[in-house]
């Protein structure tokens, strides 16, 4: 309302400003005169700019397009004259004639001289006919009706004597002779010499006037018509045609014909002679050619550019040209710049008339609202000189006549209603804002530009269990202890200095004795006008997030282990696959020599197969630890005798000890005592495979003494044990070797072996069967190993298990088909059925297999690959089976991975067969199919 006060109460003040009046008058049309005529002159400039683009492009274009013309003109002059010399005896005829009849009219006139008898002709016809005489090599001569010659040109006679002279007695070579008949004459004769005349009477009276015709001028007489004819052709902008000779005279020269012929290098023009070489050059050229220079288009103006087109007519040695002067664009220019300006001129006028038209209008428009305008503003003025005086008035919008002001009214008339509102309004503004500042769980502090508190949050408050009342006009000093109140405050210092927020982390101690890590935010704030206020500082307990940060580096670093145990597990794998298939290549090859025995030939065959069933342990640790890590690796439970299994395993290990024979240890089994078998129900495979890892952990890091194993029976569980005299385990390490890929150290990882799959498998095993799995080792002592299974009794006895010896089958007359595209393998499979005389066919690609098919009723059963070249097993096998319906057709692969034999028997295969294929396994199948 202060505002109010100064602006309305000061007058002085007022008086200075503008009129709204004088605006509202004069700006909109002030506004509109320069929008339009910003608009015209844009346009205008657009014009000027096409202007010059048109000139730029005319420039451009203009010297090549006359160019062009040029040589069109010299062209059409050429083909005229070839055209003139392939019919002389046309134009000559035509050239005769007209001589003649020049001849005739100038003797007309003046025929009663003739006629008086005084055998002279008047001076000014015989002027006249020497000027025409010496205009071409046709010679006029004028005869009584006696053949006396009256007039014959000083080339034929003699001046003296020449009238009365009879003309059979001077010429007597000269023939008489009609016009057409003459011509075909001179040009037949075989005497180029002879002279020709051709006459004609004068009009009525007794006087003939001839002409006389030298055969040898036959080419003369052409050129004659030629330069008459050429003499008048004119072009555009007064140029012209001119003709010179190789030699240096000028026949045709600014249009007009030049008798006697000029001497080019006699003329007054200086640069003549240099622009004569320069076109005797260009003519002699196949085609002619182009030369520019300067020229004087009359005797009275300066030189300017000339550019000229030069050929030649070579029969003649004449050089015929035409050219035009550069500047003849600029009539061209200035008449384009003469209609632009017109143009423009005749815009701006009818620019200048729709102005005032529409400025009369606007005005006219303008008073009436602004009329208005000032009535409605008049009361908006009252309204706010009572209103900043503490009064109250309603503006009446029914006086006011436009929308916008009954809008600005209303919103008067509500502001005056809620300024009391407001004020209470604001007041739960603060406090609402007091309280969610409270809400906030951070530490939230204020404070002005010299560092002394204005208010805090609660949480504030109980770190320093002060209120926010009694800390006002407070310094860390008051609060705090020196070296950190200091601190404080050189921070605070630099923030107001630099007006740059700033963040520190420090540990504090709270009052409950707590240490807490705080993060804390501090950032200066400013007025309207940018000066600084003073400083909001939050400060946030960050020690949950701290120690968040400190697991994920240890987390980080025990990944980081975990990656260097998986490059040691690789580099040991490749150690373990191969060993085994070095024994197996290297005893291959022996197998090849010649003088082998027979004991030594099973002994290599036991070591391959040896091998081969050690790199199959190695294959199939792998895929347990893929399914394992996929999480696909099922458990199939079923009754068991577990005294059996233990007992199985115990003769195994015997054995293998024995075969061995480089350790000396006593393998020990102990079963509780029990009247009657324990049957269970679990996966005798899983089970089998856990102790079967654990003994041969023991018996790998036992060289000599005891391995006892056994279970014992607890309340619900089964309690499994291995127990060892090897070689124990450092406590460091115990931690780490259920994980994958661990093993104890390099060096008994080269000297045992291994690849630290069996424990990390066992422990995963175990935990799907139910129960848990430990161990307890001391260092060159031994250790024991130890897993619990559920207790699941059952009175069932479980099944038998199947002979393994391989079963002797007959299927003469079946027919199978074998889709591989190893020749080993299909070799391996004709030896496997080579026994039942089956019939074998063989594809080696999923394409020839289904060809294969189509074209053999007789196939009982399909044995596919399912990676075949062409077409994959899974696509010969949809294409098959819509060829033969119902024919069975079986899957085996190498690639035994989780989720393959569910993926093959999905797509349609009835059974799925692993590799390496074994003949207890795959002869019981294609038994079945086959039988």
């Amino acid at each position: 309302m202060k505002i109010f006060n100064l602006n309305i109460g000061n007058k002085s003040n007022r008086h200075k400003k503008q009129s709204l009046m004088r605006i509202l008058y004069s700006f909109p049309i002030l506004f509109f005169y320069i929008g339009l005529t910003i608009i015209f002159a844009y346009y205008t400039l657009v014009q000027v700019q096409k202007y010059e683009l048109q000139v730029e492009q005319l420039k451009k274009d203009f010297p090549e397009k006359q160019r062009a013309e040029l040589q069109l003109k010299v062209l059409l002059l050429k083909n005229y004259i070839y055209w003139v010399k392939s019919h002389p005896e046309e134009y000559a005829l035509h050239y005769l004639k007209g001589r003649i009849n020049k001849a005739v009219t100038m003797i007309s006139g003046n025929s009663g001289s003739l006629n008086s008898g005084s055998g002279h002709l008047p001076a000014s016809l015989h002027d006249s006919l020497d000027r025409l005489n010496a205009s071409g090599v046709s010679k006029v001569i004028i005869l009584d009706r006696n053949l006396n010659v009256i007039y014959s040109d000083s080339s034929l006679l003699s001046k003296s004597g020449i009238n009365g002279s009879k003309l059979t007695g001077r010429f007597q070579q000269i023939e008489l002779l009609q016009a057409s008949s003459m011509i075909k004459a001179m040009y037949q004769a075989q005497n180029p010499e002879r002279r020709f005349l051709f006459t004609s009477r004068i009009g009525k009276s007794n006087f003939i006037a001839g002409i006389l015709v030298n055969g040898s001028h036959r080419t003369k007489i052409l050129q004659d018509i030629i330069l008459d004819s050429l003499s008048k052709v004119k072009y555009t902008n007064n140029e012209y045609t001119f003709i010179n000779t190789f030699d240096g005279y000028a026949l045709l020269s600014k249009g007009n014909r030049q008798n006697p012929p000029l001497l080019i290098r006699k003329s007054a023009e200086t640069n003549w002679k240099e622009i004569f070489d320069k076109e005797l050059e260009c003519a002699r050229l196949k085609d002619g050619g182009y030369y520019t220079y300067f020229w004087r288009n009359n005797p009275n103006v300066e030189r300017s550019e000339k550019t000229s087109y030069f050929s030649a007519i070579t029969e003649w040695e004449w050089i015929i040209g035409t050219g035009f002067f550069t500047n003849a664009i600029n009539p061209v220019i200035e008449k384009m710049n003469s209609e632009l300006w017109k143009d423009i001129t005749r815009n701006l006028l009818q620019f200048l008339l729709f102005l005032c038209l529409l400025s009369v209008l606007a005005f006219m428009i303008i008073r009436i609202y602004v009329r208005d305008t000032r009535s409605n503003i008049q009361q908006f003025l009252h309204f706010f000189k009572r209103a900043a005086s503490g009064g109250f008035q309603i503006i009446d919008t029914d006086k006011l006549a436009f929308a916008e002001f009954d809008t600005l009214a209303k919103a008067a008339n509500k502001m005056i209603q809620e300024r009391e509102k407001i004020k209470s309004v604001l007041s739960a503004e603060k406090s609402r804002l007091q309280y969610m500042i409270n809400a906030i769980p951070d530490l939230i502090f204020f404070k002005d530009a010299n560092s002394k508190f204005l208010g805090c949050n609660t949480a504030f408050e109980k770190y320093i269990r002060r209120e926010s009342s009694e800390i006002i006009g407070f310094t860390e000093f008051d609060l705090f202890p020196q070296q950190e109140a200091s601190d404080y405050i050189a921070r605070d210092i630099e923030i107001i200095r630099t007006h740059k927020p700033e963040q520190m982390t420090n540990w504090v101690e709270y009052s409950d004795g707590q240490k807490r890590l705080l993060y804390t935010l501090k950032t200066p704030y400013f007025d309207s006008d940018n000066r600084i206020l003073g400083i909001i500082g939050i400060s946030r307990d960050i020690t949950e997030m701290e120690e968040t940060r400190q697991r994920l580096i240890m987390a980080k670093e025990k990944a980081e282990e975990s990656d260097k145990l998986k490059t040691a597990f690789l580099a040991n794998m490749s150690h373990e696959i191969r060993t085994p298939m070095n024994a197996i290549i290297g005893f291959s090859d022996l197998m090849a020599e010649d003088d082998l025995t027979l004991e030594e030939k099973h002994d290599y065959i036991s070591k391959i197969k040896n091998a081969g069933v050690s790199l199959m342990a190695l294959i199939n640790d792998i895929i347990d630890i893929a399914k394992i890590e996929a999480g696909q690796l099922r458990i199939s439970e079923s009754n068991c005798d577990i005294n059996h299994i233990l007992s199985l395993l115990h003769g195994t290990f015997n054995e293998l000890i024995n075969t061995t024979g480089n350790k000396e240890i006593n393998l020990l089994l102990e079963l509780p005592e029990r009247e009657t078998p324990l049957y269970i129900i679990t996966d005798p495979l899983r089970l089998q495979q856990i102790l079967s890892n654990l003994l041969s952990n023991a018996m790998k890091f036992t060289d000599s003494g005891t391995i006892e194993f056994g279970y014992k029976i607890q309340q619900d569980s089964l309690f499994f044990y291995v127990k060892d005299s090897g070689i124990g385990i450092p406590a460091d390490k115990q931690e780490q070797l259920f994980q994958r890929f661990s093993q104890l150290d390099s060096g008994s990882t080269r000297k045992y072996g291994g690849t630290g799959l069996g424990l990390a498998i066992s422990k995963n095993l175990v935990e799907l069967l139910g129960g848990t799995i430990g161990m307890r080792s001391n260092r060159l002592k031994g250790s024991m190993f130890y897993f619990t299974l559920p207790l699941k009794t059952t009175d069932t006895k479980p099944l038998k298990s199947v002979n393994a010896a391989r079963p002797a089958v007959y299927w003469k007359g079946k027919t199978i088909l074998i889709a591989e595209d190893i020749m080993q393998n299909y070799i391996l499979m004709e030896a496997l059925l080579k026994q039942s005389e089956v019939r074998l066919l063989h594809a080696i690609n999923g394409q020839v297999a289904i060809d294969i098919v189509k074209s053999d009723p007789d196939i009982d059963l399909v044995l596919m690959d399912l990676h075949l070249p062409l077409k994959t097993g899974y696509e010969a096998l949809k294409e098959i089976t819509e060829i033969k319906p119902g024919l069975a057709v079986m899957s085996y692969t190498a690639f035994a991975l989780p989720n393959e034999r569910e993926k093959s028997l999905a797509a349609g295969f009835v059974e799925f067969i692993p590799k390496p294929i074994k003949s207890e396994t795959l002869i019981p199948l294609l038994d079945k199919y086959l039988r």
